[in-house]
């Protein structure tokens, strides 16, 4: 023990390098698994295939017409809230917002958590995290919102 101590005097600055280093590993690791309610497009093909999630996509119709995740729902930002009920059915399935960028999605996340949508969970960085990750669209306008 007294090594490392002596060391650490020695080397002071390999040792704050070391400790800020560690300092930001937990606080990223705790802020990653604390608010851990956003899922990479990997973690979204294995929520829709093995545990029948519904993904629900808050862009506006012209952006979802272009292209949309498959099997998504249309349900704009703007009436998400007022058209509670129609999700209601999926409530104790997974539910996953999808925005162009995942900052709309995770406003409405808590929003969804607090009426009782507690498996929601949002794709980071939205459909551009999709894109770049060359997955499949769906074009068209099948949106289901309207069932």
């Amino acid at each position: 023990m007294q090594d490392f101590i002596d060391f650490g005097l020695r080397h002071w600055e390999l040792s704050l390098a070391f400790i800020l280093i560690l300092v930001y590993w937990l606080v990223s690791e705790y802020l990653e698994h604390s608010g851990g309610h956003g899922v990479s497009p990997l973690q979204l093909v294995h929520l829709i295939n093995r545990e029948h999630g519904i993904v629900v996509d808050l862009r506006d119709e012209n952006h979802f017409e272009t292209g949309h995740i498959m099997g998504a729902l249309s349900f704009p930002e703007k009436e998400v809230m007022a058209n509670l009920n129609k999700l209601k059915k999926y409530q104790s399935k997974p539910v996953i917002l999808v925005d162009r960028s995942g900052a709309v999605s995770s406003k409405y996340l808590n929003q969804l958590i607090t009426k009782g949508f507690t498996y929601t969970r949002y794709l980071k960085n939205g459909m551009n995290a999709w894109s770049q990750a060359k997955m499949p669209l769906e074009k068209g306008k099948k949106s289901n919102a309207k069932n």
